[in-house]
């Protein structure tokens, strides 16, 4: 788990302005949504990971808009934007040397689809991204996450976010879908994916697909379903997509892997990883002191 740092102060405010001018153009909101999020932050908990103050914070620009969902438009353009894309991808994968590394790199790529850390993506830098890692390298044990989830019996995915959870069928498509369980946000929270995103691009076709319970851009076990903290608990492998739910999880289970871009200097420095890298990680990450973080 990843505790709040002053450096993810900026962002945090940074995310409650965009999010509530996705969902009104009155000023006067903004300032009111900006106003009570700095009130907020002043009494919050440090200890507590990042994911939980956005949580907050969007539920927060909800009540003050009335919009239940403000990131719906965008999730819907990048859902049909990878979904655009998939069949070149898949064949990339199937005629590679090696098609699940492809894939591995594929997948985690499509982690640079995150409105909370990159508002103003675009289709072009995705594919950019997406180009660039299937070309290189990933900075992590691929060989021992591909024999873990030969061994494993029982599969937990943690999704992340829409249109990355297109490209996460990519993977799937290497493994024993049998075995695996596919876990979605309970409600909508920042573009993170939802089960109606699952019907959507078609995951619900491919494996078993549950909701966690929660409404929060991370995993928190403690706020999820009974049903997920079962198959939770049930699981020998668990797949951790994205950084939200690195900054949440705790780094001492030895079940979890971890797959997504570094976004930041503070996870980087968590990590021991470098920021803009695509990184497998297990128990969490050795953190590199040389990265300043306050």
């Amino acid at each position: 788990m990843v505790r709040i740092y002053n450096d993810c102060i900026s962002c945090i405010l940074k995310g409650a302005l965009d999010a509530a001018r996705l969902s009104t153009d009155d000023e006067s909101v903004h300032r009111r949504i900006l106003n009570t999020t700095m009130e907020r932050l002043i009494s919050a908990d440090y200890h507590e990971p990042p994911p939980v103050i956005a949580g907050n914070t969007q539920r927060l620009i909800r009540d003050a808009t009335g919009n239940p969902d403000p990131y719906k438009m965008l999730k819907q353009r990048y859902n049909d934007f990878a979904l655009e894309i998939y069949p070149e991808l898949e064949t990339m994968v199937r005629e590679s040397s090696s098609p699940f590394e492809k894939a591995v790199n594929i997948a985690i790529a499509g982690n640079i689809i995150d409105f909370g850390a990159f508002p103003d993506i675009g289709g072009k830098e995705i594919v950019h991204t997406i180009e660039q890692a299937a070309s290189s390298g990933i900075n992590g044990n691929l060989s021992w996450f591909e024999s873990a989830v030969e061994r494993a019996d029982r599969i937990l995915w943690l999704a992340d976010n829409t249109g990355e959870i297109v490209l996460d069928k990519l993977l799937l498509g290497r493994m024993d879908r049998s075995k695996v369980v596919y876990a979605v946000r309970g409600a909508p929270i920042l573009n993170d994916a939802t089960l109606e995103d699952a019907v959507y691009t078609g995951m619900t076709d491919v494996v078993e697909v549950i909701e966690n319970g929660a409404e929060l851009p991370g995993t928190l076990i403690e706020k999820c379903s009974e049903r997920f903290r079962e198959e939770y608990e049930r699981a020998d492998l668990i797949v951790s997509k994205g950084q939200g739910n690195y900054e949440t999880l705790s780094h001492d289970d030895r079940r979890i892997v971890f797959l997504f871009k570094v976004k930041c200097h503070v996870v980087a420095r968590e990590s021991g990883k470098l920021e803009g890298e695509s990184a497998i990680l297990q128990h969490g990450g050795i953190p590199a002191r040389t990265v300043p973080v306050r």
